[in-house]
């Protein structure tokens, strides 16, 4: 899976869960071949140097597994679209 592919689905996905949060912005920071970065708006705030939660596309698995910005697994996702919803509900239930 080569994320760069999937820009315009990403950055849809993306623009969905910034509509659905009325506080704090989320945006489709980087993407890269085997990972795409989701920055919040809220770590900004923050001012944590890692802003960014990410989806990685696992090979061995293959299933996409998305990830904190502290580099923890957060949960498997079979669909993009399940995977950047885990990372939404995740940042709103942790912080």
């Amino acid at each position: 899976m080569d994320f760069r592919e999937l820009k315009a689905e990403l950055k849809e996905l993306v623009k969905g869960i910034n509509l659905n949060d009325p506080n704090w912005n989320w945006k489709l920071n980087k993407v890269c071949k085997e990972r795409a970065f989701i920055e919040w708006g809220y770590l900004n705030y923050l001012n944590e140097s890692k802003n960014c939660f990410y989806v990685q596309y696992s090979k061995d698995a293959e299933c996409l597994a998305t990830y904190t910005p502290s580099d923890e697994i957060i949960d498997i996702a079979d669909t993009l679209e399940e995977a950047v919803l885990q990372i939404a509900h995740y940042a709103h239930s942790r912080y």
